[in-house]
């Protein structure tokens, strides 16, 4: 079983790079560095069957995720996130100077 699991995990790896380019793989990167010690501490309080069951709802959840941005569905299952990734722009350009205080836009 851990071979199967370690197999898709390798698949998804290699679809997602491959789908979403440089972002995907840095967002895989991230999700690894925050899912393995929640993985530690799953292991750690419920054993091997339910590591397996938190291994198998992260893969899932990032082959979900991965089908709604290579479809272009984020306004669809999350509107809010495309205002916060909006919003947070217009600060980070303000932060770099690229923009005055009064030229910054908090709607779309």
């Amino acid at each position: 079983m851990n071979a199967i699991i370690i197999m898709l995990a390798l698949a998804l790896t290699i679809t997602v790079a491959f789908f979403t380019g440089g972002d995907g793989a840095a967002a895989l990167f991230l999700c690894l560095v925050l899912a393995a010690p929640c993985g530690a501490l799953v292991h750690r309080a419920g054993g091997e069957f339910l590591l397996r069951v938190f291994v198998l709802g992260v893969l899932v959840r990032v082959a979900v995720g991965t089908l709604i941005f290579h479809a272009g569905m984020q306004e669809f299952f999350g509107g809010d996130a495309l205002t916060y990734d909006f919003q947070g722009t217009e600060v980070y350009r303000y932060w770099t100077g690229q923009i005055q205080y009064r030229e910054i836009r908090f709607d779309l």
